[in-house]
């Protein structure tokens, strides 16, 4: 992109290819997307992150996309929301009220 029009890629830019190696099942190649990005990933690269693996059932790096996410705004509703459904489709409903208690928690962290 940056040799053919002289733009450089914005964060959406690889938010859109990770969406598209996601959905197409390539979530590997997404991860790679994410690890060659100069720029720090933000939230909507790691919810669409979240999203494919939820798809895929790809609960590895479902977890590391959530961590990520967390570390960034541990206040963010969707990322705790996309991990709980991601348990729940897995059948690992205990991981699954561990992650909607931790939501819990620290929104009165932030309510204090």
């Amino acid at each position: 992109m940056t040799k053919c029009y002289g733009l450089d890629p914005s964060l959406n830019h690889y938010a859109c290819m990770v969406d598209l190696y996601g959905r197409s099942g390539s979530v590997d190649e997404a991860k790679v997307i994410i690890s060659r990005m100069p720029l720090q990933p933000g939230m909507v690269v790691w919810h669409t992150m979240m999203a494919a693996c939820r798809k895929w059932g790809n609960l590895k790096f479902a977890r590391f996309g959530f961590e990520q996410a967390l570390q960034l705004d541990n206040s963010d509703d969707s990322a705790y929301m996309y991990m709980l459904n991601i348990y729940l489709d897995a059948e690992m409903h205990g991981a699954a009220s561990q992650v909607d208690t931790l939501r819990r928690v620290n929104r009165r962290l932030l309510d204090v």
